[in-house]
């Protein structure tokens, strides 16, 4: 299944909505940038979006494109981050499902 980052918008001068697909799934998250001194973060607010990119191996990936996309708008969007395993996706899909039947 190819998973893709289909948009960020910036919603003030440290928090962006990102937008991310996986197949037909499609995820919304809060990305909230940090800055101390010479070192910047993010953290991603919605766990499911998280553990996507974590269990698919692109956190990296997602990190390095997040960075050059805030301070330069490059790569443009949308940006596709290759074909993944669909067990892993559905497995991480059905996880939060079940989680949220209960």
């Amino acid at each position: 299944m190819r998973i893709s980052v289909l948009s960020l918008q910036r919603q003030n001068d440290s928090n962006w909505i990102a937008k991310l697909t996986a197949g037909e799934l499609v995820l919304t998250s809060p990305v909230a940038v940090q800055s101390d001194s010479e070192l910047q973060s993010f953290q991603i607010g919605e766990p499911f979006f998280k553990d996507m990119l974590a269990l698919n191996g692109l956190e990296g990936e997602f990190s390095k494109r997040f960075f050059g996309f805030i301070e330069n708008g490059k790569p443009e969007l949308p940006w596709c981050l290759g074909e993944h395993d669909s067990e892993i996706i559905l497995r991480v899909s059905s996880h939060y499902a079940a989680g949220q039947a209960t």
